[in-house]
């Protein structure tokens, strides 16, 4: 048996792994949409001679490095968290994620704002 997408997710974020696929044009929509399910992921595009692996690498690598993810585990039923990313370039990769992306040294990325919202019903 081979893992599961998650598990391999799973496997890579505790170990602070971030995969860099190097793949061809024709698969590269299909990687695009891996990256969606495995965090700290990048995609680049091979040369037809795969002369370019090592600018890919790099490209990748600046990418990742320059990217700030907030996120959390299970959290409790009546607890709701949502990322507002307070930065210059923020993106939206899920309900459970705050991205800070294209940050570059020197620039800081002084809060990503969160808000509780407990939903408990009292009787």
């Amino acid at each position: 048996d081979y893992p599961s997408v998650g598990q391999l997710a799973m496997q890579l974020e505790q170990n602070n792994i971030q995969p860099i696929f190097a793949v061809t044009e024709n698969m590269k929509d299909v990687y695009m949409e891996l990256t969606k399910m495995i965090p700290k992921s990048e995609v680049g595009v091979l040369s037809s001679d795969s002369k370019n692996v090592v600018q890919l690498i790099e490209g990748a690598y600046n990418k990742l490095s320059s990217k700030v993810t907030v996120t959390h585990d299970i959290l409790p039923e009546n607890v709701r968290v949502e990322y507002m990313p307070l930065c210059a370039h923020p993106k939206q990769e899920g309900p459970n994620k705050g991205v800070c992306d294209e940050v570059q040294v020197g620039h800081e990325v002084s809060v990503l704002s969160f808000s509780f919202n407990p939903s408990l019903i009292l009787s």
